[in-house]
């Protein structure tokens, strides 16, 4: 009778450890998918706001503005024959922007996000409500950086030129057993002038040590 006893109390805790187990795994089936959606919106705000800061920062360290970058050359008759960019010095700034959104990135504390306990249900009628679990968000990420340009009508034979750096940056935002990761694309404008007298179709950028040309833009009229 003892060892009959034992035995069922075993089986018993064997399969009050399954039901445990069990409802552990529902719960992590039901929490996960938004448990990362939250991560990866919190991602993407607090690295947007490092991207902006960053350009910003190295913007102002660099003292860069529109003839620094671009060129613009006139006929004898006084008409725009071209617009080309320094690639040479296109490039430095686009390195250089690179690394200081990588370093910001990187040098961002983690962050504490509290998310209430009903909300993690799942059941709308408890969103919101409950003690906030707390999970920090940490941000490793990738950057690639490109440089995109823009014509519009500024007025009367007056074109405004805008010149833009394009950010994509992937992010990983980490939370103990929660690894998720999204992308931010954000476009921040760089230089611009107001350009007077008639623009020509191709803007192309150049490098004039090397004289290479390549097309960069199609003009929009």
């Amino acid at each position: 009778m003892l060892k009959k006893s034992k035995k069922v109390r075993k089986l018993k805790i064997t399969f009050i450890i399954i039901i445990i187990i069990g409802l552990l795994i529902a719960i992590d089936f039901q929490i996960r998918p938004l448990v990362k959606s939250i991560a990866a919106s919190q991602a993407q705000i607090i690295s947007t706001k490092a991207i902006s800061d960053a350009v910003q920062q190295e913007l102002s360290r660099a003292d860069i503005d529109y003839s620094d970058l671009v060129n613009i050359q006139k006929g004898d008759d006084g008409n725009i024959s071209a617009i080309s960019t320094n690639i040479q010095k296109a490039n430095i700034l686009k390195s250089s922007i690179t690394l200081a959104i990588e370093s910001k990135i990187s040098h961002t504390k983690p962050k504490t996000v509290g998310i209430p306990l009903g909300t993690l249900t799942g059941i709308e009628l408890f969103t919101g409500r409950g003690p906030n679990v707390k999970m920090k968000i940490s941000l490793p990420s990738s950057t690639i950086t490109d440089f995109k340009s823009e014509f519009c009508a500024a007025g009367i034979n007056q074109t405004k030129h805008q010149i833009y750096i394009n950010v994509h940056t992937n992010v990983y935002a980490l939370i103990p057993g929660y690894p998720t990761n999204t992308t931010v694309d954000t476009d921040i404008m760089v230089a611009e002038t107001i350009i007077v007298g008639n623009v020509p179709n191709v803007y192309a950028s150049s490098s004039q040590n090397s004289g290479s040309v390549a097309d960069f833009a199609q003009l929009d009229k």
